[in-house]
């Protein structure tokens, strides 16, 4: 999703040597299962960092919340200095109809400039949704969400400072606006909500989105149609037969194997991405752009 605007952002919003394969012995000695374990946020640990992290009060729907945020940056033995690739925006207060609205985002990015997608992203989603709300005060807020991921993926397209071409970015988004919760989402990022079960008084975590993946039958038919080939690794090589039986529900681990359907081009074996591409190309190979 073009060239990343450093603009200040409002008081009220929130931004946010390498190894070879010959180096088997010294990525052993770096990366003990200590310091893997250590570096796989599993949920008790996530709860423990999000704790340390100053909190910041906000009223949703009329009830008074704290939120926090925490990035992490992944590893990659053979390049120590790649940057973090995520990244997020929260509004507190964006007035729009007079109306105070919350919005939340989270980028994850992917490629060698995914870092430059996530961020280019974080700052021009909400300026494009404010001009496309004015521009058409008639849609509805759905709408200019939608039309708002649209646009913005057109802007990092045309971009000639942050590269789309192996790059791009998940994105998904959470905005309340007065007792209605909206939530838009590309890629395999994920949006949930806690809601109280009153009939044990628990707290139960329930999702928001739905996985932009080759995991789902219709995302599947989706990208065949507009030329793109769904295989495991292992199916790409001749290691496994060619099925299209891939189940996975929302929560399980979906690497747990090791080998998710992928993504590729018609005539080559790129991207691989475990994701879906929101867009289609109608030019030079006719396979899915990155987004």
């Amino acid at each position: 999703m073009g060239a990343a605007m450093s603009a200040k952002a409002p008081q009220n919003r929130q931004t946010g040597g390498a190894y070879t394969d010959g180096d088997s012995k010294a990525y052993r000695e770096a990366f003990t299962e200590e310091v893997c374990d250590a570096l796989y946020l599993k949920a008790p640990r996530l709860v423990k960092r999000l704790q340390r992290v100053p909190t910041r009060d906000v009223r949703l729907a009329g009830r008074a919340c704290k939120y926090s945020a925490v990035l992490m940056r992944g590893v990659y033995p053979w390049d120590p200095t790649k940057p973090c690739q995520d990244s997020f925006f929260v509004n507190e207060s964006m007035v729009v109809d007079g109306l105070a609205s919350h919005w939340f985002a989270v980028m994850d990015g992917h490629g060698p400039d995914g870092d430059g997608c996530a961020h280019f992203i974080r700052d021009n989603l909400e300026k494009v949704a404010r001009k496309l709300h004015k521009k058409h005060p008639d849609w509805s807020w759905a709408d200019v969400l939608s039309n708002s991921y649209e646009t913005v993926n057109a802007m990092l397209h045309r971009s000639d400072r942050v590269s789309s071409v192996d790059s791009g970015s998940t994105l998904v988004s959470v905005c309340i606006r007065r007792d209605v919760c909206y939530c838009a989402n590309v890629g395999d990022s994920r949006a949930i909500i806690g809601t109280l079960d009153r009939s044990t008084g628990r707290c139960v975590a329930k999702p928001l989105s739905s996985d932009q993946t080759p995991y789902r039958k219709d995302e599947r038919e989706r990208l065949r149609e507009c030329g793109a080939r769904v295989l495991t690794i292992d199916q790409l090589q001749g290691r496994a037969p060619l099925t299209d039986d891939y189940i996975c529900a929302l929560g399980d681990e979906i690497d747990e194997g090791g080998d998710p359907p992928r993504v590729f081009l018609m005539d080559d074996d790129v991207p691989g991405t475990a994701f879906s591409p929101a867009r289609h190309s109608t030019a030079g190979s006719g396979g899915p752009d990155h987004t």
